[in-house]
């Protein structure tokens, strides 16, 4: 049986932020640790609704998601979240289907981005921020591999 969308979409964002110049070499899924290196992606997943159906056949659906950036603090670390912003940012927002996402995403959505937050202490501190996403997509009314 198959991956649910949701994860089959999730795989894909992940390859995609692997691409990107400035973090990707350290881009992961569900990190719950500072990580220690100058720059990481981290890939969260948000909630899965159900936005409406069509006929008795498949399921709209909107899967949030957020990016967190993080770099290691210093005297550059604003531009450095800025870099990485644009980069996920062209990276995400190409036409789904260019970019290797699966046929049954529509269109992914930029819903903004949150304050830097510092995470960590001493030598160790990592300044962080959210870049967040909605892509819409649709699955099997009866199957959400499908």
């Amino acid at each position: 049986m198959a991956d649910l969308r949701e994860e089959q979409i999730l795989v894909k964002v992940l390859a995609l932020l692997k691409l990107t110049t400035t973090a990707g070499g350290n881009a992961e899924r569900d990190r719950d640790a500072p990580v220690d290196s100058d720059n990481s992606l981290t890939l969260e997943q948000g909630a899965d609704d159900p936005l409406d159906t069509q006929g008795n056949v498949l399921v709209n659906s909107k899967l949030a998601i957020s990016v967190i950036a993080g770099v290691r603090k210093n005297d550059t670390y604003s531009t450095q979240l800025s870099l990485i912003k644009k980069e996920v940012y062209a990276a995400l927002m190409a036409d789904p289907q260019n970019i290797g996402l699966p046929d049954i995403v529509s269109d992914i959505m930029y819903v903004g981005s949150d304050k830097p937050e510092v995470d960590g202490d001493n030598d160790k501190t990592i300044m962080k921020r959210s870049i967040n996403f909605d892509i819409y997509y649709q699955h099997s009314l009866t199957d959400a591999s499908a």
